[in-house]
């Protein structure tokens, strides 16, 4: 990894410094990683985003008409890959910038359910996303389907947001989000839960939940 030269150096965000220069920046083990695959006949594609270090990029790639997340930099130097061909589940870390995240790529280029395993069919995964619905200590996890649903699981009161920009999910898919399924066991739906959902044709609510 290139850690010697500043910002002015822009060569170490391309394949090239990879692969000749043998340093370069996370983009630039992406875009090698990107070049190597298309060469080899399989699809690629470099995504953006963040990581709790700052911008990063990284691939997903496709194998058996599933797509698989692939840090290259990450595992860079290891003799065991522990970033390569993951679930979203298996990829903690890593959070697309939202051009790459809305549900109509993800359908494009859908992510296999599980990490991927030598024989094994993998299966494409229902969910796209999924958090908190609130803070972190919250009885109530939001599940975001690549069908345009969001569904709520869990027991109790859902979190109250104090504003409606407290929501996990606000800014990034109101405008795709077309069903609001709350699952059994929720007793109440919180403010803002649901703020700005221009899309939506459809919410499934149980009888269960006594105040909203």
């Amino acid at each position: 990894y290139d850690n010697l030269n500043d910002s002015s150096y822009k060569l170490k965000h391309t394949a090239y410094a990879a692969l000749v220069n043998k340093t370069a920046v996370c983009q630039g083990y992406a875009l090698l990683f990107y070049r190597i695959m298309l060469e080899l006949g399989i699809d690629c594609r470099l995504i953006p985003g963040m990581t709790e270090g700052g911008a990063h990029g990284w691939n997903i790639v496709k194998l058996n008409g599933l797509y698989y997340n692939v840090d290259s930099t990450w595992d860079a130097g290891y003799d065991e890959y522990i970033w390569f061909l993951n679930s979203f589940w298996d990829f903690g870390g890593h959070e697309r910038d939202m051009e790459y995240d809305t549900i109509a790529f993800h359908n494009k280029y859908p992510i296999a359910a599980e990490s991927y395993e030598k024989g094994v069919t993998g299966t494409k995964d229902p969910y796209i996303y999924a958090g908190y619905a609130g803070a972190e200590t919250t009885n109530v996890v939001w599940y975001l389907g690549r069908d345009g649903s969001i569904t709520f699981k869990g027991e109790g009161d859902m979190y109250d947001f104090n504003s409606r920009d407290q929501q996990p999910y606000y800014g990034y898919w109101e405008d795709e989000i077309t069903k609001v399924v709350v699952e059994e066991g929720i007793t109440s739906l919180g403010k803002y839960s649901f703020y700005k959902f221009s899309a939506l044709e459809e919410a499934v609510i149980p009888s269960g939940v006594i105040e909203i």
